[in-house]
């Protein structure tokens, strides 16, 4: 599962939402978050990706990958030039 994809389910069940209930309260198409989440989608619409961290509350940076912890600004790993 992409890093997205572990986000994203591990942040839904911590909300206690069901998929369909991510989908409707984010505004995505049905079958979006099981996709993402199988890794069938690594990554959603960059506007779908901003409304689902709202919605989990979370940033879209620490979603997608770029922090390890929530709470913390500094790089996942460091990106080579």
């Amino acid at each position: 599962m992409s890093k997205f994809g572990e986000r994203l389910q591990r942040l839904r069940e911590q909300k206690g939402l069901s998929r369909r209930q991510l989908e409707t309260l984010a505004k995505v198409p049905h079958g979006v978050i099981s996709r993402l989440e199988s890794e069938d989608r690594a990554y959603p619409s960059v506007p779908a990706a901003m409304r689902l961290a709202k919605v989990l509350g979370v940033t879209l940076d620490y979603l997608c990958g770029m922090y390890e912890d929530e709470d913390k600004d500094e790089p996942a790993q460091a990106v080579a030039d």
